[in-house]
């Protein structure tokens, strides 16, 4: 678990936002301020696709068959 930046819980897989990536990126000291402007060509699947995983865990409680998905968003 170490290689997790963040954990998200939701009831649905969840998508890492655009907000999200730049964290991650800026995290790793990968991306600064001014490179957005080079980013700026890519479109925004190629760089979620590219840049990160995404790793769904599910949390489901015996007693009521309900639960919860955990969402782990990592650099790859």
């Amino acid at each position: 678990m170490k290689d997790v930046d963040f954990i998200l819980e939701s009831d649905e897989t969840l998508k890492p936002s655009e907000r999200l990536v730049l964290l991650l990126l800026e995290k790793h000291r990968i991306l600064y301020t001014n490179d957005l402007l080079a980013l700026s060509n890519l479109s925004y699947k190629t760089l979620t696709d590219s840049l990160t995983d995404l790793v769904v865990k599910s949390y489901v409680l015996k007693e009521t068959g309900k639960g919860r998905k955990q969402n782990c968003y990592r650099l790859m």
